[in-house]
């Protein structure tokens, strides 16, 4: 056992690496390279995030807002028309020097769809004192304090209709002195036949007391699948604006005029002003 204990320390001693003064190795016994490790790292990881998340509530002193939606389909429909007469007519002196918001639809013949629509809106904030005290006078020169808003949407689809035609007359007119002087936002609709579809819409919106004023006219048209057929005839659709009508008139004037079979039209307007008061 003594002796295994001997041979244990001496290999320990060789397996070391390390000459010791008086340990009886000559010079020529001593290693002559080294070997170096030698292992380095550095790590910096700078990381930095932010969020900011503000709520609160905009006041407005006064809003107004006006909206029309329209939606006209006309689908899946027959006409047979073997001789006739389909008439309609506005003439003499009908809404001659009428004022305001007009629409007038004329239609002669069958499965004719027509709109007039208008969306109109106005505020004015004024200057008077709020009851929680938001806005006193227009020296506050608040940009939110009043909100106005006007939309008119329309939707029209014509689709796999079918018309048979044979020896008919559809006429609608518009004559005389209709409507002549009349002044405002006119919409006329005049049609003649089968399966058209008109449209007049407006949208007016205005904010005389501060800057945030909205007016939105959409309109969506589609016509698809129609079949019309006319047998060995000479049909007369006729649509006629004629003599003194609109003579004269003013203002936001829309006028549809048409004849025949599966005619999509539309007239839009959107007029939106704000005039907020400066200091």
């Amino acid at each position: 056992m003594k002796a295994k204990l001997v041979a244990l320390a001496a290999l320990a001693t060789l397996s070391s690496g390390v000459v010791f003064a008086g340990s009886g190795y000559g010079s020529h016994d001593k290693p002559d390279d080294a070997d170096i490790y030698n292992y380095t790292h550095l790590s910096n990881d700078i990381h930095v995030a932010g969020y900011g998340l503000a709520l609160g509530l905009i006041k407005f002193g006064a809003e107004s807002a006006a909206t029309v939606n329209s939606d006209q389909i006309s689908m899946f429909g027959t006409t047979m028309n073997f001789g006739g007469e389909n008439k309609a007519r506005l003439g003499g002196n009908a809404l001659r020097g009428a004022e305001g918001n007009i629409g007038v639809n004329v239609s002669a013949g069958a499965g004719n769809a027509q709109a007039n629509d208008a969306a109109l809106t106005a505020v004015d904030g004024g200057g008077s004192s709020h009851s929680n005290g938001y806005r006193k006078d227009h020296k506050d020169n608040d940009a939110a304090a009043v909100f106005a808003a006007a939309q008119v949407f329309s939707s029209q689809t014509g689709k796999s209709n079918l018309a048979m035609v044979s020896n008919a007359e559809n006429v609608a007119s518009l004559n005389g002195n209709a409507l002549r002087n009349a002044a405002g936002n006119i919409g006329v609709n005049i049609a003649s036949g089968a399966g058209n579809l008109q449209n007049n819409g407006m949208a007016g919106s205005t904010n005389s007391s501060g800057t945030l004023a909205k007016a939105t006219s959409s309109n969506a048209q589609a016509s698809f699948g129609n079949v019309l057929f006319e047998l060995g005839c000479d049909p007369v659709n006729s649509a006629v604006v004629s003599g003194n009508a609109l003579r004269g008139a003013t203002g936001n004037i829309g006028l549809n005029l048409t004849a025949g079979a599966g005619n999509l039209q539309h007239n839009g307007l959107a007029i939106a002003t704000a005039t907020a008061p400066r200091n």
